[in-house]
């Protein structure tokens, strides 16, 4: 997996080879509450899940809808953070 860098400033973009964050309102929304509401090292972490999830299912030809796929990689450790985390009732589900 190879992060995309800008010429001009050498910085990491948040597109990585053939795969992008859907660029949609939702998207964004995902993103900032998910930033605000996780560790840094947590939401990085659900980026790459994201990743990883988007450049297998292209490398394995499955059609899947970016959009739905971010925001579940997005949010599948969101039980995991302070406010969301629970110490009587179970984070995974059946």
């Amino acid at each position: 997996m190879a992060l995309v860098t800008s010429p001009a400033s050498n910085a990491k973009s948040s597109a990585v080879v053939r795969v992008a964050i859907p660029d949609s309102k939702l998207a964004r929304e995902i993103t900032e509450l998910v930033r605000d509401t996780e560790t840094l090292l947590l939401f990085h972490h659900s980026s790459r899940v994201y990743y990883w999830g988007a450049l297998t299912g292209k490398r394995r030809g499955l059609r899947f809808d970016p959009e739905l796929l971010y925001a579940g990689a997005m949010f599948h450790d969101m039980g995991l953070t302070p406010q969301h985390a629970s110490a009587d009732k179970r984070f995974e589900v059946d």
